[in-house]
């Protein structure tokens, strides 16, 4: 009876909020805008602005514009703009990290490449080194 009750409830849910009768169809709002054109419409420059206006500073881009004419608004033709970011990040932290951990895979490639028989005294010697480090 449990089960009936609990199944019940999302059809009595449904039934009590559908619409009744027909819903009346009207036109989108368009902001009172008679025709959209391309002009108008928004761009992934638009919605990236305030991210690149933020981290403007921190990433420090090399910005080409090419413009069809000195036209300052880009009126008589097209605008093209070209962004490339310094790759800082990658330079600083990525490289330094990636370098570490490669030389450190230099330094123990040879405990995979060993001898069966060392593999338990080196996983004895991990545990016995975890162990001492979780109990301090």
């Amino acid at each position: 009876m449990f089960i009936v009750g609990v199944s019940a409830v999302p059809v009595l849910i449904y039934l009590a909020a559908r619409p009744r009768g027909r819903q009346p169809t009207v036109p989108v709002w368009d902001g009172g805008t008679a025709r959209f054109s391309p002009r108008i419409q928004y761009t992934a420059m638009t919605y990236s602005s305030p991210v690149r206006v933020i981290f403007d500073r921190l990433y420090s881009p090399d910005v080409h514009v090419d413009r069809a004419s000195e036209d300052p608004a880009g009126a008589s033709g097209p605008v093209h703009d070209r962004r490339q970011l310094k790759p800082i990040f990658e330079d600083y932290l990525d490289r330094p990290v990636t370098r570490f951990v490669q030389h450190l895979a230099r330094l123990l490639a040879h405990v995979q490449s060993g001898d069966i028989n060392w593999y338990l005294p080196y996983t004895l010697v991990a545990v016995v080194v975890a162990y001492f480090v979780a109990a301090r």
